[in-house]
């Protein structure tokens, strides 16, 4: 089984007193991005370690508890992060500091590449769990244009039960597609309720058996309900 997990990237990131960090500015020139990057490249670092948000790692801890377990082979786990500077990203992905906003993100103001970008890879993947904030999911316009799943990748939604209209941005009429809401309160852990639940899943499976993302995977509304039940 492999499994896709599509997360945020955070503000909080290593070398973040830099006073010289990529502005919006600076993403909107290739020759002038590829300048700055040079500048900055002694600053380097793969983006899983460069984000330092407290969601942020606690799905490291969760992703690489399960990667060091004894069943990890047949079951894997890929990790992409949405910039608000590069786009869609892979964790191993190297870059550099940067200062760039959900308001300000080219990005998330016109997402048709990084919707083309989900779309190529998406179907790599048996399971994809989306912990998106409200902004990341409304600029994939769903409801216009769903993701094209050509397989049988079943996709998770990840929501909060309190964010009026964040569900409604995910279209319930198309196959493989569902949405687990959270009750922050139940999760005990605020705006980090979808890093919480994903590490307590991950711990769960590496207790449990991995087994335990295959029943995710056949009933998405089992997420909440297994790590709920684990308190």
């Amino acid at each position: 089984m492999k499994i896709l997990v599509v997360s945020p990237c955070s503000a909080t990131q290593k070398h973040g007193k830099l006073p010289n960090k990529l502005i919006p500015e600076d993403f909107r020139s290739t020759n002038r991005l590829l300048s700055r990057i040079k500048e900055l490249s002694d600053y380097k670092t793969a983006a899983a370690e460069m984000y330092q948000g407290k969601e942020h790692k606690l799905l490291l801890e969760g992703i690489k508890g399960v990667r060091r377990h004894s069943q990890y082979g047949e079951t894997t786990i890929g990790w992409h992060i949405i910039s608000t500077g590069f786009g869609l990203i892979d964790e191993n992905f190297e870059i550099v500091p940067y200062n760039v906003t959900n308001k300000e993100s080219d990005i998330l103001k016109d997402s048709r590449i990084l919707k083309e970008d989900i779309n190529e890879i998406i179907n790599n993947f048996d399971t994809v769990f989306f912990l998106l904030g409200k902004e990341y999911v409304r600029a994939l316009e769903l409801l216009e244009c769903p993701l094209r799943v050509t397989g049988s990748a079943v996709q998770i939604f990840v929501t909060y039960k309190r964010n009026k209209g964040y569900s409604s941005l995910i279209p319930d009429n198309i196959p493989n597609c569902s949405v687990a809401e959270i009750n922050a309160d139940e999760i005990k852990s605020g705006y980090t309720a979808k890093g919480v639940l994903f590490k307590r899943l991950c711990e769960i499976a590496c207790r449990d058996g991995f087994q335990v993302f295959e029943d995710v995977k056949n009933d998405p509304q089992r997420l909440i309900e297994i790590v709920l039940q684990d308190k």
